[in-house]
């Protein structure tokens, strides 16, 4: 809040001004998902604008005499070494988040007049310049976007902003009308620079060097933490990141199912071609999301999301080795899949069909590793039971595989009996390596 502030910004006025949607001022009326869509808002797509290319794009914009992204980017690195300073002892943490869920703001608009298209957000579909205008206290018409027929379309046309409520300070004028963008001609505003955000390449430009600087200055702090960065996980910074180790942090199990109700969760999952895409891109990943207090009257209790593998609404009474399946997971079958949990050599290929039940892994063996390479099976998917094949290597017993663990862990024990891992080692001077696991029906 305070960095919004520091520019000019009065966050009290910004749901009236029309420059963020926020759900403490709409409480149960808060529209479904229409969150996300603040990124085409004056607040946020502001913050990221001067955050990522302050420099380029708000010369002279200060904070505390600073120039405002080297003062925001200082700050904000700083908060986060805090974190690591506290964290890092820890062997349970992974990695250091860079920025979870960074958005280009204006970077990159072409036109600033111009409202964003496709359409890839519910919710209000303001174009840069409408949203400075509302800002100011010049109210304009705006898409409202929804789902219409197969994808999203436009809804209605709605106001948005109101008559002389600014999303600015009194006194404080917009960063943008500091920066020459438009300006006030005769009590009316006028765009003066439509291509003032029009820079190429947000990844490269922008995005790459913030992740180095924050990498440097983390692994500076603490040399062996970990680093990961969330930008991945739109897909859109995967290539720009292709020297940086990815993690994928929120993958969802399933769309939003608002209308389903207690018992209604169905054995399927709209999700599973992100799991697909993480078997062929090798890639980790945690998923989104377990949500404790997740009940279908409201969701996640969180902007209305309805996203969690777990829900107190199918809880059923305990019962010895009770299936997962009946301490509150729902969907489970999309997202709880045969995985390699350790390989002893080079990774090259996972894939599995969740319709057909095919698993199929190869990779290369290390001969130096004494340790099996782990296979996790779950029962939900093999009701009925699985078929092996193998070439270049072969299966041993759990007994055998405890006893060729480098470490003192014992041979992974999963609860409730409902799944199991399989064990496997290369047959002499065999490096190729592959594993195909089929359902019986």
């Amino acid at each position: 809040m305070w960095t919004l502030e520091a520019i000019g910004f009065e966050p009290r006025n910004f749901h009236a001004s029309g420059a963020a949607l926020l759900h403490q001022e709409l409480g149960a009326s808060y529209p479904r998902m229409e969150w996300f869509s603040n990124h085409h808002r004056l607040a946020c797509a502001t913050m990221f604008s001067l955050f990522f290319a302050g420099d380029l794009l708000a010369p002279g914009v200060e904070i505390n005499g600073s120039p405002v992204q080297g003062y925001l980017q200082e700050h904000y690195i700083a908060a986060m070494r805090q974190v690591v300073r506290r964290l890092a002892p820890y062997p349970t943490i992974a990695g250091i988040d860079t920025l979870n869920e960074p958005g280009k703001g204006f970077i990159g608009i072409k036109d600033i007049a111009v409202a964003p298209k496709p359409y890839t957000l519910p919710g209000l579909a303001p174009s840069p310049w409408d949203a400075m205008r509302a800002g100011e206290g010049f109210p304009v018409e705006v898409d409202h976007v929804g789902l219409k027929g197969l994808g999203l379309g436009v809804l209605r046309r709605e106001t948005m902003g109101s008559t002389g409520v600014r999303a600015w300070k009194d006194g404080e004028a917009c960063v943008w009308r500091r920066s020459g963008v438009w300006e006030i001609s005769r009590g009316e505003p006028v765009l003066r620079k439509p291509g003032h955000f029009a820079m190429s390449d947000f990844n490269e430009s922008c995005l790459k060097p913030f992740i180095r600087r924050f990498a440097k200055e983390i692994r500076a702090e603490a040399s062996d933490a970990g680093h990961y960065s969330s930008a991945a996980k739109s897909g859109a910074a995967l290539k720009s990141q292709n020297d940086f180790p990815v993690f994928i942090e929120e993958p969802a199990h399933r769309e939003s199912m608002p209308s389903f109700r207690k018992g209604e969760i169905p054995d399927i999952v709209n999700a599973a071609h992100w799991y697909d895409a993480l078997d062929a891109a090798l890639m980790n990943a945690t998923l989104w999301n377990y949500s404790a207090g997740n009940e279908y009257a409201h969701g996640d209790v969180w902007n209305g999301e309805d996203l969690s593998v777990f829900s107190s609404d199918e809880l059923k009474p305990p019962a010895e080795k009770a299936p997962a399946a009946s301490l509150g997971g729902r969907a489970l079958r999309g997202f709880v899949r045969p995985y390699a949990i350790a390989t002893a050599g080079k990774p090259l290929k996972m894939s599995f069909n969740g319709r057909s039940g095919k698993f199929r892994y190869c990779f290369e063996a290390d001969f130096s590793i004494q340790a099996p390479t782990e296979i996790f099976m779950p029962a939900i998917q093999y009701p009925e039971g699985y078929s092996i094949a193998v070439k270049g290597c072969r299966q041993i017993p759990p007994e055998n595989a405890g006893s060729r663990l480098k470490s003192d862990r014992p041979a992974p024990a999963w609860p409730n009996s409902d799944s199991s891992v399989l064990y496997f080692v290369p047959n002499p001077g065999i490096a190729l390596c592959e594993i195909v696991i089929e359902r019986l029906k």
